[in-house]
């Protein structure tokens, strides 16, 4: 009897191996080799992302919001909801607290068709959700952050035109003297998470005005114009006399 259950306990990893072997045949048939129908999804987040984007394909071609219920599609991601996140773990819970039940049997693999349908689906679900979160995760990441860093680009360059028209408005104003302009005197008020740093040549009439954002981009060993290193700086160059207002690529960290 002892040495059945040490025999018993020496292979207790097969019956999660046989699990596994399956959840990776099933896996890579549904991958590969197109068991199921194109129109057919089990799972539920896969059902959701066919919907979300028929309905942006729609409204981009129709010019109108998709109203469709949808119900087909309602039904398979429920289907798949009660299926791998109800029926599988309580198949499985419920077979493994019958088999602490029972007596030890003699074939270490006889946890019961119930006990691999269950650690079955169980896996499935984790193997499609657990990396698709992770990537998604990052993606998600990547993409605030690439939101954040367009934002914050698009609001200094408005800030940074809005100074240079101004500032040519007073270079005329003050009849072409360059050393009496300031930002300080401009009427704009530009977003103060920010900093504009304004360089003047007092041989002629050129001004650059810099603009530094609050987010590290590009070089990190780049220095600002206002004594910071790594910042986002955009670089708009004021030649009033040419009445030329450009963005320059001197002096410029973006990412």
């Amino acid at each position: 009897m002892s040495e059945q259950t040490k025999q018993s306990d020496t292979y207790s990893w097969l019956p999660w191996a046989v699990a596994a072997s399956v959840t990776i045949l099933i896996a890579v048939s549904m991958a590969f080799l197109d068991v199921l129908p194109e129109n057919i999804s089990l799972m539920p987040w896969d059902r959701a992302s066919g919907v979300d984007t028929m309905r942006a394909i729609n409204e981009f071609s129709d010019g109108n919001i998709d109203m469709g219920n949808y119900w087909n599609a309602r039904w398979w991601a429920l289907g798949g909801i009660i299926l791998f996140f109800i029926i599988g773990p309580s198949m499985w819970i419920f077979t493994e607290i019958n088999n602490e039940k029972k007596p030890e049997p003699s074939d270490v693999l006889n946890k019961g068709l119930g006990w691999y349908v269950g650690t079955v689906l169980v896996a499935l679900v984790l193997l499609y959700a657990v990396p698709g979160t992770a990537v998604k995760a990052y993606i998600f990441q990547n993409t605030w952050e690439s939101a954040d860093k367009s934002r914050t680009a698009d609001q200094i360059r408005g800030d940074l035109l809005t100074m240079g028209l101004e500032l040519s408005e007073q270079y005329y104003l003050s009849d072409g003297k360059v050393e009496t302009l300031n930002l300080k005197h401009l009427n704009s008020k530009p977003n103060d998470a920010y900093t504009y740093v304004l360089e003047k040549d007092n041989q002629d009439s050129v001004m650059t005005v810099y603009g530094i954002g609050n987010i590290e981009v590009g070089n990190p060993e780049f220095k600002n114009a206002n004594g910071q290193k790594g910042k986002m700086q955009l670089t708009l160059e004021v030649d009033p006399d040419g009445e030329i207002i450009q963005f320059v690529n001197e002096n410029t960290n973006k990412p």
